[in-house]
């Protein structure tokens, strides 16, 4: 689940994939395993560039990020089939 791999904790309801992406800490993302600190770090200061990643393959635009990184992050936000295939895009 999410909020383990995290470090959000049991008691944070779940949300919207990219929300959860645009407010994980350094801290929170280091704990992705093969990611780590100093990839946290270029994840956190890419999306404040950007002003929040806006899909999940914007997280090619991370210096340094490997292939297998971005397949991991992909993998900890994504939505479970259940709410992906309920989901409605708002715009």
């Amino acid at each position: 689940m999410l909020w383990a791999a995290t470090g959000l904790g049991a008691q944070t309801p779940p949300v919207e994939p990219l929300a959860a992406l645009n407010r994980a800490s350094a801290a929170e993302l280091a704990k992705i395993p093969g990611v780590g600190p100093v990839a946290a770090h270029r994840i956190v200061g890419t999306r404040r560039q950007i002003e929040g990643f806006r899909s999940l393959e914007e997280l090619h635009a991370v210096p340094g990020l490997s292939a297998t990184q971005i397949d991991r992050i992909r993998r900890t936000f994504a939505a479970p089939p259940a709410q992906a295939a309920g989901r409605r895009d708002s715009k």
